[in-house]
């Protein structure tokens, strides 16, 4: 387990070993239930859901049909026979905003330093709202000192919260689906990556350069409902996206892309998505792809990689 995923855990998840881990998106709730000591999956659930139950958003309500999603999530809960304690709740990505910040020195009281890194939020969101969670960390990069930031807002938290406790999950880490990627990633080879987590409402980017994370791009409603090819539009835009972050880490940070990897999270196809990306990227493209010590079908390590992050793949 790299120092930086200890760090961001610390603070970010405030627990970073929960031995059950739950993600919910508009297609598709998932779970795994983990033996931490002997890094093992006990059991784990990849249910679909039906497109129009959850809208995942920043603001306004995200569960459309809560009775259709506490079906799923009970059901998925009961396959998972955890020991019901507490979870860790992977929010979408397009609940909450993701941002990295450097400064030359910052307070050091942590009421100084929220308020310092709140000030740097708004003046990239300038409506930030009053009932906004803010979670931050600070670590040391080079001469500065970096910090990871997440936004969300209190009442879509709470709206998660409130139907996985109707269904008798206790929520007590709530975390980001792409953070949990980061710890996927085999280190010791690889130095300066490109991150990626595709869904079919939002796009996630995740730079790492020497292990430390440099910039976060989020991005939403990039795909249409049936899977496209390699020429399609929202191909295309995914494709620029990716090359503009490239070419501003090398302008701004000096520092190239070794490698690209991927996640998709779809429980049917994906596979011309990946495809099309590897087909038309000029770097290194690759799946991420977790070191386990059980066997999993490829499918579905893809969809649970960013539960497996957040429990045993330390």
């Amino acid at each position: 387990m790299s120092r930086l995923y200890q760090k961001i855990c610390s603070y970010f998840m405030q627990d970073p070993i929960a031995s059950t881990a739950i993600q919910i998106t508009s297609r598709y709730v998932s779970g795994v239930y983990t033996s931490h000591k002997n890094c093992l999956l006990k059991n784990y659930f990849i249910l679909p859901l039906q497109e129009h139950i959850v809208k995942p958003s920043y603001s306004g309500k995200n569960i459309q049909d809560r009775t259709g999603l506490e079906q799923v999530v009970c059901k998925g809960k009961d396959q998972l026979g955890f020991n019901g304690r507490k979870v860790a709740f992977l929010l979408p990505e397009q609940c909450q905003r993701l941002f990295v910040f450097s400064f030359d020195s910052l307070p050091k009281s942590h009421k100084d330093k929220a308020l310092v890194i709140q000030h740097r939020v708004k003046k990239q969101m300038p409506m930030l709202a009053e009932d906004s969670r803010l979670a931050f960390h600070v670590v040391k990069a080079a001469e500065k000192e970096r910090v990871i930031a997440s936004i969300a807002k209190n009442p879509v938290v709470r709206e998660y919260e409130d139907l996985l406790s109707g269904c008798g999950i206790d929520v007590g880490i709530v975390a980001n689906p792409v953070i949990g990627l980061y710890h996927c990633v085999d280190w010791p080879e690889e130095k300066n990556i490109l991150l990626i987590n595709i869904e079919a409402d939002s796009l996630s980017l995740l730079a790492v350069v020497n292990e430390e994370i440099v910039l976060a791009r989020q991005k939403g409603g990039f795909l249409s409902d049936a899977e496209p090819d390699g020429e399609a539009p929202e191909i295309r835009n995914i494709i620029q996206e990716i090359d503009n972050t490239i070419h501003f880490i090398e302008d701004h940070d000096h520092h190239i892309i070794d490698t690209i990897k991927i996640r998709l999270g779809f429980v049917e196809g994906g596979e011309k998505i990946f495809n099309a990306l590897k087909d038309h990227l000029e770097f290194p493209v690759q799946k991420v792809s977790p070191t386990l010590k059980f066997s999993l079908s490829a499918k579905d390590q893809n969809i649970l990689s960013p539960l497996l992050g957040q429990t045993i793949c330390q």
